[in-house]
């Protein structure tokens, strides 16, 4: 690469709102982590945007607990500072059918919009593959460009972190793949001089040899990680550190648009679903509470092909 590496550091957070913890001991966590990034967003000192996990849904739960924090919601998702959408919750996407895929959509466009904003890329960083069908979903939204992890890696000829994904109508998009080690590649990056010496070279060296093109996507963050709040001289030390690239607390949408319109990248078709040299794809997860999922999946034939055609 010859041109100056832009790296491109995107904090935010993954937050399931049942799995380790019931919904209600989730939620409590959930207020504290949004109240005190409500105050850090506030005074500028996180120094960038937040990414709240592609999932309007967990707005919808803070607000019903603090709903006096709603105009300063507002105005920090209008300003750009609080990143929401695309999606209403992040959904398992080979468990979902297609209508509920597209009303999901709706639904956090609905939000993202009614709270001043809503993040166009297609955010999807821990599901357990994806269906072939779904870039045409997202472009049916308007929606360009995506960021995947699982279903996807490992193989002949997907060594590199960019791809286009073409589904069965030739509606495509571009999408990053993230790295082995996921979503949670730059979390709690030290602010002590020489750890993050240390840390950092080895973090560069894995995005960069899977660089298409001289960008590199850093998420900071984990599953139910506050914001971190020293973030912003994290990439002062940094900029210190590597003067042979730039730093920049960005969104997505940032990174997206330092990758050329016309750089060549592998032309993807059919489902992700097989990442298994790469990182677990989980497709035992079809099998679990199978009775349940077949209730939930005749609800929703009985109300989209029947009720609501009736009605």
């Amino acid at each position: 690469m010859t041109d100056q590496l832009a790296v491109f550091v995107v904090p935010h957070t993954h937050w399931d709102r049942e799995w380790y913890e019931p919904l209600g001991r989730s939620r409590q966590r959930l207020v504290a982590m949004l109240d005190e990034l409500v105050e850090l967003l506030e005074s500028g000192e996180l120094g960038g945007p937040f990414l709240l996990d592609g999932q309007t849904v967990l707005l919808r739960d803070y607000l019903e607990i603090r709903p006096e924090q709603t105009p300063r919601v507002r105005a920090l998702v209008v300003a750009g500072k609080l990143l929401v959408g695309p999606w209403y919750v992040l959904a398992d996407e080979l468990l979902s059918s297609g209508e509920a895929l597209v009303r999901n959509l709706l639904l956090g466009r609905l939000d993202g919009t009614t709270w001043g904003g809503w993040l166009d890329v297609g955010y999807s960083p821990d599901a357990f593959g994806h269906p072939a069908m779904l870039p045409a979903i997202l472009a049916g939204f308007g929606i360009e460009q995506a960021v995947v992890w699982r279903g996807y890696g490992g193989e002949p000829g997907q060594a590199y972190d960019l791809f286009r994904w073409s589904a069965p109508d030739g509606s495509s998009v571009t999408v990053h793949h993230l790295p082995p080690l996921g979503y949670d590649m730059g979390r709690a990056l030290p602010l002590d001089d020489a750890r993050l010496r240390e840390v950092w070279p080895t973090l560069r060296a894995a995005l960069e040899r899977r660089a298409t093109v001289p960008a590199l996507l850093v998420l900071n963050g984990a599953d139910h990680h506050r914001a971190q709040s020293g973030i912003a001289a994290v990439v002062e030390r940094l900029r210190e550190i590597d003067r042979q690239a730039s730093f920049e607390l960005a969104s997505l949408r940032d990174y997206f648009s330092a990758i050329p319109s016309d750089v060549a990248m592998p032309d993807v078709r059919g489902e992700l679903r097989h990442s298994y040299r790469y990182t677990w794809t989980l497709q035992g997860v079809h099998a679990t509470r199978a009775r349940l999922k077949q209730s939930i999946a005749e609800g929703e034939r009985l109300l989209t092909r029947w009720a609501e055609p009736q009605a």
